[in-house]
């Protein structure tokens, strides 16, 4: 029986409440220094890849060692189409991309075993999918003037409006629509869109992240050993699960404060990027390297207007590790991957309170809470 996705124990979330303010202050300096680590990870990665050789593949470390992505000359045709579409679309990347990839790995690899670990595990654990893909998939994207009224702020106003206006603006947008969305999901709204939509479309995003992508992960994992044996090396695949993180472009500050949430309350910045989902229950893959996966991606992926201009898309990039014995030794664990990490979007409250038990062993006087566990 897999992990039961949950949150954070209420005790520690009261733990964490009562202590004073110098003692959050300073546990969120120190969570910002542990994610600029990870940042200089990203870093890595990042001045490594080869745009003129995307086959040369080995960029990162650890969890990120491998980064790989497929190059569409055309946006994708997904509009409204759902999961099912947008899972048939990341299976088919993937096994393209192992394929090509595979060969070059074949070549460089002097371990035999190693190989066959690949084949059978996949050579990616990870995929990053673009925010705006997964919203246009569901549909969730309409004309500008269907969320726009005459005596109200416009839509990007909206989330920096007065309780009231803005609560009269989500009533209104929630009659016409006939779904709620959230002020965070108004605050990341883009209102680029890809060319072969009609132009003055307003993307937004969801607000159960989470919960989709839960439902996407085994709909990918299912069309990959279904259409596995049409690619070359990837007929033995053994897949088991994916982990699937959703990022954002976007201020994560300018999220946070719509959404009315305290940095003092435990509400960390991921400088960078927003963090929007992911799968797998926190106790078995923090949000440390989701991060350090969703910055490499938008720092490769660029904006969408750079994307029309030189008709290169990247809705989905590849992570995978070096070394197949560290998914053995359980640094990974595929089984879990693509399960529900916990309900809506990714929290980082939440997310912080996983991380106390380490920072506590990190540093014991910052914090004296007896136990965490």
């Amino acid at each position: 029986m897999g992990a039961e996705p949950s949150r954070s124990s209420s005790k520690i979330h009261a733990l964490f409440d009562a202590l004073p303010a110098i003692t959050k202050l300073n546990i969120n300096l120190l969570v910002q220094t542990i994610l600029a680590n990870e940042a200089l990870k990203a870093q890595v990665a990042v001045n490594r890849f080869d745009w003129q050789n995307l086959t040369n593949w080995f960029r990162g470390t650890s969890l990120t060692g491998l980064v790989s992505l497929p190059c569409y000359s055309e946006p994708l045709d997904i509009f409204g189409k759902g999961l099912a579409q947008l899972a048939r679309e990341i299976a088919t990347a993937y096994l393209k991309t192992m394929s090509r990839d595979f060969t070059l790995f074949i070549d460089r690899s002097v371990n035999k075993d190693d190989r066959l670990r690949f084949s059978r595990f996949g050579l990616f654990h990870t995929v990053e999918i673009s925010a705006k893909v997964l919203s246009l998939a569901i549909g969730l994207a309409y004309d500008k003037n269907v969320l726009t009224f005459p005596d109200l702020p416009d839509s990007y106003l909206i989330p920096d409006a007065s309780l009231e206006i803005a609560s009269e603006y989500y009533r209104r947008v929630q009659e016409r629509i006939g779904q709620a969305i959230a002020p965070g999901s108004l605050a990341l709204a883009d209102t680029s869109y890809p060319r072969n939509l009609s132009p003055g479309l307003k993307i937004l995003h969801p607000i159960n992240t989470n919960d989709l992508l839960a439902e996407l992960a085994p709909l990918v994992v299912e069309y990959i050993h279904l259409r596995k044996n049409a690619y070359a090396h990837t007929s033995n695949l053994g897949l088991e699960g994916l982990l699937l993180v959703v990022g954002d472009t976007d201020s994560p500050h300018r999220f946070h404060s719509a959404m009315g949430h305290d940095y003092m309350d435990g509400y960390f910045l991921t400088p960078g990027v927003t963090l929007l989902g992911a799968t797998s229950p926190m106790s078995q893959f923090s949000v440390l390297p989701i991060y350090r996966m969703a910055l490499i991606s938008q720092q490769l992926r660029g904006n969408s207007v750079a994307s029309d201009c030189s008709h290169e898309y990247l809705p989905f990039v590849f992570y995978g590790i070096i070394t197949p014995i560290d998914i053995e030794s359980g640094m990974f664990s595929p089984s879990l991957a693509g399960q529900l990490r916990y309900p809506g979007n990714i929290d980082t409250r939440d997310e912080l309170m996983n991380l106390l038990p380490f920072i506590e062993k990190l540093s014991p006087s910052l914090l004296p809470m007896q136990s965490t566990a």
